[in-house]
């Protein structure tokens, strides 16, 4: 399987998240050094310390987001390795974050990082939380996996139609892939596909034959991409 990252997308918001984190630690800490120093000036060190946690906190979530112990187009990778090179996944590259191409034509992948049991009942999508590794407390109204979906979907079709305008009327499937370590998908009647990432690849073999780009469209479409992308065979 073929593979195209946004390497430097990735890199400058590594980089950032710790810029970001650090930097708030050390205005954190000056701020403190300096209320122990200068305790009347606390009306212009407290908005300065408001400012480093702000930025830390900002910092932890880009660096939750793209570190790469939890990235999830390496979880998605991994989930889809073994597929074979008539597959090419797409990751922050063309509108949506993450795309698979291939036989069953053009997939939108849709991670959702939730934990515990996932089900689909009733239109609408629940979740039960874990506690030790089993189903705790009452289930809650999981919000967002549609609206993500058709997101997704939307944005890689302006994207193809800007790139591929002679292949507009590709149809776009859209996955949801739950990648929580240990979260159990129940997705029975849902008009979506669902799927934990361990069972990706399987469903993915099961999914029916679409048009998608051949290997001259797939070389048409990877020259739009930044320069450098990252290309690799497993």
């Amino acid at each position: 399987m073929l593979h195209y990252s946004h390497e430097g997308l990735i890199q400058r918001n590594t980089i950032l998240g710790k810029v970001l984190t650090f930097g708030g630690l050390g205005i954190l800490v000056i701020a403190l050094i300096a209320s122990l120093i200068r305790p009347a000036s606390i009306g212009l060190i407290l908005p300065v310390s408001l400012v480093g946690m702000a930025m830390s906190q900002a910092g932890s979530i880009f660096m939750s987001r793209w570190n790469r112990r939890g990235r999830a187009d390496l979880i998605l990778d991994e989930g889809l390795k073994g597929l074979d090179g008539r597959f090419a996944a797409c990751h922050f590259l063309l509108g949506t974050h993450h795309v698979l191409f291939g036989p069953p034509g053009v997939v939108a992948l849709v991670p959702r990082n939730e934990l515990g049991v996932v089900e689909f009942e009733n239109d609408r999508w629940w979740i039960t939380s874990f506690r030790k590794g089993q189903p705790h407390g009452k289930r809650k109204e999981l919000v967002g996996p549609a609206e993500d979906a058709q997101s997704a979907v939307r944005r890689l079709e302006r994207k193809l139609r800007k790139a591929l305008p002679e292949h507009a009327d590709w149809p776009i499937t859209a996955v949801l892939v739950f990648i929580g370590e240990g979260t159990r998908v129940e997705a029975e009647g849902s008009p979506l596909p669902a799927v934990h990432v361990k069972k990706l690849k399987d469903l993915v073999r099961r999914l029916p034959r679409q048009p998608g780009p051949a290997e001259m469209d797939m070389a048409k479409l990877a020259a739009t991409f930044p320069p450098s992308p990252a290309k690799k065979r497993p």
